[in-house]
């Protein structure tokens, strides 16, 4: 980074025990992250900075990454990211965040929770819904494969970094088809390690939609 006056780009650098890497986004934020692992390689290091990024942008919006009137401000607004920035430092049996894919499960129910969904999201009055088994994707609505794979990869992680909940009612954008105007992101927990989520606007209420989901529940028992 000292050698961007002189047209030089460097990206990382080791030391003995050490691997050293950083990335400069939007000519605003730089992340840097050292790793004493002996397989970290330059692609997990890279991939780490592009989800914490994401991340921050996913909670925060990118205008106010970008255009920081108050650092002070921005340290504290930054607090409401660490559980999810952390889960991508905890080591873990997924690679979600490494392919920036989501990963999915197969049931021979699928067909009929597929019907429940779209059902349900429509009456929502969103397109965007997927119901999760844990970390993977059981099924999901025709548009919500249409976000970009980390969009929909860090929302599933998003899920899972949070503390279990009957509902929830976030903002959120996604870094790359919506940094800078938020979007509703609903969770309702079905049961234990089951759990629907939503992008929608600004209606309806939490409470009409969780009086959909008890609907819901008893249609796919």
């Amino acid at each position: 980074m000292f050698g961007s006056n002189l047209d030089v780009q460097l990206i990382a650098a080791r030391t003995e025990n050490t691997h050293v890497m950083w990335k400069v986004f939007h000519n605003s934020i730089t992340l840097i992250v050292l790793s004493s692992e002996e397989d970290a390689s330059d692609f997990s290091l890279g991939r780490l900075l592009e989800n914490v990024f994401n991340a921050m942008v996913l909670i925060l919006g990118l205008e106010e990454l970008t255009n920081v009137r108050n650092i002070e401000r921005l340290k504290k607004d930054l607090k409401s990211c660490y559980k999810l920035i952390d889960s991508f430092l905890e080591r873990g049996k997924s690679f979600a965040d490494l392919t920036q894919c989501v990963e999915c499960i197969i049931m021979p129910s699928r067909a009929i929770l597929q019907e429940c969904l779209e059902a349900f999201a429509s009456a929502a009055e969103s397109r965007f819904g997927c119901l999760l088994v844990g970390s993977h994707i059981l099924c999901a609505t025709e548009q919500w494969w249409q976000l970009a794979a980390p969009e929909a990869m860090l929302l599933v992680w998003l899920v899972r970094s949070l503390s279990p909940h009957s509902s929830r009612d976030l903002p959120v954008y996604l870094p790359q088809g919506s940094p800078t105007v938020p979007h509703r992101f609903l969770t309702f927990q079905l049961v234990p390690d089951m759990e629907i989520v939503l992008l929608c606007g600004p209606n309806p209420s939490l409470q009409c939609v969780t009086d959909e989901v008890s609907v819901l529940y008893f249609k796919c028992v």
